[in-house]
């Protein structure tokens, strides 16, 4: 158990949030999923506030990677 503390994506404040890790993969851990070293944690309690915050910044990322590739990365120029 742990308690971790990060700013959402287009958030302005920062989450605190109780969380526990669920997964961990150890640097040069050849077995299992095919996931980089690492670990996974998984939110317990969260501040009414900073889970509203939480979804709102995660959502509008999500909606941002979902669009068409044209409108996020602009084509060369040539000089």
């Amino acid at each position: 158990r742990m308690t971790v503390e990060f700013q959402p994506p287009f958030g302005r404040g920062r989450v605190v949030a109780d969380a526990q890790v669920c997964w961990v993969k150890r640097l040069g851990d050849t077995g299992g999923a095919a996931s980089p070293p690492g670990m996974g944690i998984q939110f317990s309690t969260m501040d009414v506030a900073d889970d509203a915050g939480f979804e709102a910044g995660y959502k509008r990322l999500l909606d941002q990677s979902q669009e068409t590739p044209s409108k996020l990365s602009h084509a060369p120029t040539a000089l």
